[in-house]
């Protein structure tokens, strides 16, 4: 989807860095700047078969009657197929990375990637590449407690202004989508990685949820 001449345009490393059930990402470096950024690359034929996987997994569901069928059923499974089709829009989830950098520019707890839209399509998203550690590594658990508290409050901060000021959560908040990148002086960021399963609420539905 690139082209020819864009993928002229970056030396991308063969080995992923990262991957999972749905793309993998790689590191690769703009020649004509130096900068490095990450290509996450969707598996060819992803998104062509959701919609015939959940119909699978419904009748399997049915045949081993492990599920009260009925209207809240078919509720559920539309809305996991809605997600699901936005999971693989990188096109959306772009935009949505774009817009939560722009919310949380000013925030120094939180360092959201910058997105490269010119090496960007609907199956391939290319952002800044943040350093940062993995949650549950050794190096956060060695930490002060004061540290970890300090993130902690950052994490749940975070999902308090999701869920009373912007109405739009991360509804896959999995450790794998976070990263934290120690500093020497004491002032830790998380790194928010992942934003296709960003879900924005009316507000006919959110409002007696924050009430």
């Amino acid at each position: 989807q690139l082209g020819a001449h864009k993928l002229s345009l970056l030396d991308i490393e063969d080995t992923p860095i990262g991957t999972a059930s749905l793309g993998q990402v790689h590191r690769a470096t703009i020649k004509s700047t130096g900068e490095v950024i990450c290509l996450k690359v969707q598996y060819p034929g992803v998104a062509d078969s959701i919609d015939s996987d959940l119909n699978a997994v419904a009748q399997l569901l049915k045949l081993a009657k492990l599920v009260s069928f009925g209207p809240a059923f078919d509720d559920w499974l539309e809305e996991v197929r809605t997600m699901m089709h936005r999971e693989v829009n990188y096109t959306l989830e772009a935009e949505t990375t774009a817009h939560f950098n722009q919310m949380l520019e000013n925030d120094r707890r939180y360092i959201v990637p910058s997105v490269y839209f010119d090496f960007s399509t609907n199956t391939v998203l290319a952002t800044s590449y943040e350093v940062g550690v993995n949650v549950s590594s050794q190096k956060v658990s060695e930490l002060s407690q004061q540290r970890r508290d300090k993130l902690s409050k950052a994490a749940l901060s975070l999902f308090l202004e999701e869920l009373f000021e912007w109405h739009e959560i991360q509804t896959d908040p999995n450790f794998g989508n976070y990263r934290i990148r120690i500093s020497d002086d004491g002032d830790d960021k998380i790194v928010l990685l992942d934003f296709g399963a960003v879900q924005k609420y009316s507000e006919d539905f959110i409002t007696p949820v924050c009430q």
